[in-house]
């Protein structure tokens, strides 16, 4: 993609998308929203009284392990209930 201002680019694929298909659609937002993203991009958040701040690429990451986490131990839990 060429060097433009981020309002010129986002128009751009506005008008990409539709002149395409529906599934191209899907296609270029994954596109546009991952590759054109800061991922080290500041999240801060208060847990109680503590401060956090942490990139957004690892909070991403942290909330997918959880959830990994969580349907595991359901389905465990589940398996050990059921007696099987």
């Amino acid at each position: 993609m060429v060097n433009r201002p981020r309002s010129t680019a986002y128009l751009i694929e506005l008008q990409a998308l539709f002149s395409l298909g529906s599934g191209k659609k899907a296609v270029l937002l994954i596109n546009y929203y991952f590759y054109q993203m800061n991922w080290n991009t500041p999240i801060k958040f208060k847990l109680g009284d503590v401060d956090w701040e942490m990139p957004l690429s690892t909070l991403v990451l942290v909330l997918a392990v959880t959830l990994v986490l969580m349907l595991a131990g359901g389905w465990m839990g589940y398996q050990f209930g059921s007696g099987k």
